[in-house]
């Protein structure tokens, strides 16, 4: 997610809106798939998302990102390709 500059994760503003969300509102997501299937997942999201160069981020559009996180993983998960879950 580096991109050659010296941005990190906690710097990425679609990755912690993300974040926020789910830790406030879906924290079960942690359990159900596991922390590093989860937060990776995010972070492929969150790059995507930055590369549409969005200007602004409101609630219904985190809404619809952890929707999509959570159907990437269940799809995933149908096909056991979920690390040690």
């Amino acid at each position: 997610m580096n991109k050659g500059t010296n941005m990190t994760i906690a710097d990425h503003e679609f990755y912690n809106a993300i974040y926020n969300r789910i830790m406030n509102r879906h924290p079960e997501l942690v359990d159900k798939y596991g922390p590093v299937n989860l937060w990776g997942t995010v972070d492929k999201h969150a790059q995507w998302l930055e590369s549409l160069n969005l200007e602004e981020i409101g609630s219904s559009d985190i809404s619809a990102w952890v929707r999509d996180i959570t159907r990437s993983l269940e799809a995933l998960e149908q096909f056991n390709l979920l690390e040690g879950v």
